[in-house]
């Protein structure tokens, strides 16, 4: 009997062993947990003294982000991304319905570009955030421009001529309206 269950051992730890050996070899899944928590005490002594607390500069979030390598050069990926009141811990979504209310986007990666599906940032959203380094609100384009589009398909490429290097984002928002894409679409 004592036979059997050293064979056993050996056996499970080839097995063990084998599958360390495997796991070793795939290559590595990112994934990215991040945040950010804004939040300011203002005294107004001029109304009674009242003190209040609210963001400084920015929403506070929260998010997750992942990337998956697919091979041959191809990743997929993911962000999700939800803001809160940093004051009362309340969800921003909680007025809309939706948890996650600033990004829901699933995609692939791969030399043609990037090709993205969800709710996102547009062309002209993405391109004022390279220059609006804290997210900092107030008036700026993107309070013109619709932040964030629903039921987005977004193709991103970089084309690298010379020394140069040249971005080419397309975005197209698919209606609200079943059978009709047209409705309520939007273009960037």
């Amino acid at each position: 009997y004592k036979g059997k269950s050293v064979m056993k051992i050996r056996y499970m730890s080839a097995i063990f062993a084998t599958m360390t050996s495997t796991i070793g070899l795939a290559e590595p899944s990112q994934l990215s947990l991040y945040g950010r928590v804004d939040l300011g005490v203002h005294y107004d002594s001029i109304n009674s003294g009242t003190v209040t607390m609210s963001p400084t500069l920015s929403t506070s979030r929260f998010g997750l982000r992942g990337k998956e390598d697919l091979g041959n050069g191809l990743t997929a990926g993911f962000h999700l991304e939800s803001g809160f009141s940093a004051a009362d811990g309340r969800a921003n979504g909680s007025f809309s319905g939706r948890f996650f209310d600033r990004c829901v986007k699933v995609g692939l990666e791969s030399s043609s570009g990037s090709l993205y599906l969800g709710r996102q940032a547009g062309p002209f959203g993405n391109a004022y955030d390279l220059y609006d380094l804290l997210s900092v609100t107030g008036s700026s384009p993107t309070d013109i421009l619709p932040q964030r589009i629903d039921n987005s398909a977004y193709y991103s490429h970089k084309w690298t001529i010379g020394e140069s290097e040249i971005t080419t984002d397309l975005a197209y928002a698919f209606g609200g309206t079943p059978g009709n894409f047209s409705t309520g679409s939007q273009k960037e």
